[in-house]
């Protein structure tokens, strides 16, 4: 039985993969699309902007760029509220907390961090198809 579960484990990884490579396989139909629909609009209409032509083909949310913007929202509070010399890299989440926890603006940082985390931080940073990946909850 223990065989059974590692083999249909290995299967599904590789299951995994070959989706993947779907995947791009279509994204780059995708991608293939909007450059001809990018050089017809170009040539049919000179005067047209590159953002006017992203924003036509621009319609989807997609849920994976979530976190990232997550990331932008929590940076961009940073900024305003006056803490981004106080949020670094070099320092430890617990570390950082500590820092601005005795103010006004880092409580209210703080709480939309910890809003931003969950589900929005449980994303890997790699591939995320196997489960000995790190997400970003697991590293601060």
């Amino acid at each position: 039985e223990a065989m059974a579960v590692i083999e249909n484990y290995h299967r599904l990884i590789d299951e995994f993969f070959a989706i993947w490579q779907y995947h791009f396989e279509f994204l780059n139909l995708g991608y293939g699309g909007y450059i001809t629909f990018f050089q017809f609009c170009k040539q049919a209409f000179p005067l047209i902007t590159e953002q006017s032509i992203s924003r036509m083909v621009a319609g989807v949310d997609v849920l994976a760029f979530r976190p990232d913007d997550e990331l932008r929202k929590l940076a961009a509070l940073a900024n305003e509220l006056g803490l981004a010399g106080e949020l670094t890299a070099e320092k430890s989440y617990e570390v950082l907390r500590g820092r601005v926890q005795d103010s006004e603006n880092g409580r209210t940082w703080l709480a939309a961090f910890e809003a931003a985390r969950d589900p929005w931080f449980n994303y890997f940073t790699e591939y995320g198809f196997t489960h000995d990946q790190e997400t970003w909850n697991g590293n601060l």
